[in-house]
C-alpha cells in the first residue's frame, strides 16, 4: 500500500489531500474493475489494482486513515436512477473531517455522479476488518431487503 499512497500526487503536501482527492486516488489505481475478488484487504487491493466497490471502500478507508482521517465501510444499497429505478448491494465509505462525516465513493467520483439520481441507504457498517470480518459481514447481510419499492 506504501507504493500506493507514495505514487500519489497530494502524497508530499503538507495538508492532508482533500477528499474528493482520495475518492479519485482509489478510483484510478484500481483500474481492473471486476467482480472476481472475494472482499480483500486493502494491501491486496493496493497490489492487485482489482476488484469490485468493496476493494474500492477497504483502498479508501485505508488510505483516508493513513492521512489522518477516520473512515469507515459501510455495506448496503445503492440506489439509481431518475427514469429507470435500479439498486445493487453495494460498499462505500465514510469519512470524517471537520464538516463531520462524508459520504464518499470510489466507484464513482463526485465528478461522474448526477447528485439528484444516486442514493445511498445503509444497513450496517463493517465494524471488523480483520480476518474476521465474516462475521460482521453476515449481520449486515441479513438486513439487505428482498425487494424494494420505489415511492417518492
Amino acid at each position: 500500500m506504501q507504493s500506493m499512497l507514495q505514487a500519489q500526487p497530494w502524497h508530499a503536501q503538507d495538508a492532508p489531500p482533500a477528499l474528493n482527492a482520495l475518492t479519485q486516488s482509489v478510483f484510478e489505481w484500481i483500474n481492473d474493475k471486476n467482480y472476481s475478488r472475494g472482499f480483500d484487504f486493502a494491501s491486496t487491493a493496493a497490489r492487485t489494482q482489482s476488484g469490485d466497490c468493496t476493494e474500492h471502500a477497504a483502498l479508501l478507508a485505508a488510505i483516508s486513515r493513513a492521512t489522518g482521517r477516520p473512515a469507515r465501510i459501510v455495506l448496503g444499497v445503492l440506489m439509481i436512477g431518475a427514469e429507470q429505478q435500479q439498486a445493487y448491494g453495494h460498499a462505500w465509505n465514510e469519512v470524517w473531517d471537520q464538516d463531520g462525516w462524508h459520504v464518499l465513493d470510489a466507484t464513482m467520483p463526485e465528478s461522474m455522479r448526477s447528485p439528484e439520481s444516486i442514493y445511498y441507504l445503509p444497513l450496517g457498517v463493517l465494524e471488523n476488518e480483520t480476518a474476521a470480518y465474516t462475521l460482521s459481514y453476515l449481520n449486515i447481510l441479513e438486513r439487505f431487503p428482498s425487494e424494494i419499492d420505489w415511492h417518492r
